[in-house]
């Protein structure tokens, strides 16, 4: 409900991110916290070989749950570069869009 009215104040976001029951998914958080948690090797590697699905799942979600440090700061550190990218691009546009704007004065000042 806050984000519709989010919505309704500040207009459609033209980039959204959530986080979700994904971080169980996500390989490159469980490596950290595998190497990080010295958890490599041990019962607690959800990477050793000949482990079930399930366990696999349920390795991951104990893992978050003993570590959510290392999970809170790697989230924090993707949406650093997610902004720092798009922040780079939108001004990679916005100074294409004024050089636009400056050949376009330029052709139109020589034409007439």
């Amino acid at each position: 409900k806050n984000l519709l009215n989010m919505i309704d104040e500040l207009g459609q976001p033209t980039f959204f991110a959530t986080a979700s029951a994904a971080d169980t998914m996500c390989p490159h958080l469980h490596k950290l916290i595998v190497q990080w948690g010295g958890l490599a090797g041990t019962e607690k590697d959800p990477f050793r070989p000949n482990l079930a699905d399930t366990t696999i799942q349920s390795i991951k979600s104990a893992n978050l749950n003993d570590f959510p440090a290392i999970a809170s700061w790697f989230w924090d550190k993707k949406t650093d570069l997610v902004h720092q990218r798009f922040s780079v691009l939108w001004h990679r546009q916005q100074k294409q869009l004024e050089m636009l704007m400056v050949i376009q004065f330029i052709i139109t000042q020589n034409s007439l």
